[in-house]
């Protein structure tokens, strides 16, 4: 898939999309968001681990949309993670097109994962 977001990308890009080690992405208002476009081919995600810089992610949703449009929420996290990183479930939404990871909360003026 690819990575598509609505900030900014910083390092070289990862071999797959959310791939650990992969590049970081910072952005700095609440709404901003990360995603993988799987274009033809939809997934089943039920599970993300997710690395943040410093804890300024307090609250997010994963969304899904067959159409990059329309959103639906598949998860919404009850509490902010820590680092270096960590790894969220849900039950199955069934495969979709687009993902996301929405930022709901931020404690600092930005936040990278």
């Amino acid at each position: 898939g690819m990575i598509k977001s609505n900030g900014e990308i910083i390092g070289d890009f990862a071999t797959g999309a959310f791939a650990q080690g992969g590049p970081y992405w910072c952005h700095s208002t609440v709404g901003s968001w990360i995603g993988v476009d799987y274009g033809s081919s939809p997934q089943e995600i039920v599970k993300m681990q997710i690395t943040t810089h410093f804890d300024h992610i307090t609250e997010y949703v994963v969304e899904y949309s067959d159409d990059g449009s329309s959103y639906k929420t598949a998860f919404t996290s009850s509490s902010p993670g820590q680092n270096p990183g960590f790894t969220v479930s849900w039950e199955s939404v069934g495969a979709h097109g687009h993902w996301r990871m929405k930022y709901t909360s931020l404690t600092s003026n930005w936040g990278c994962v």
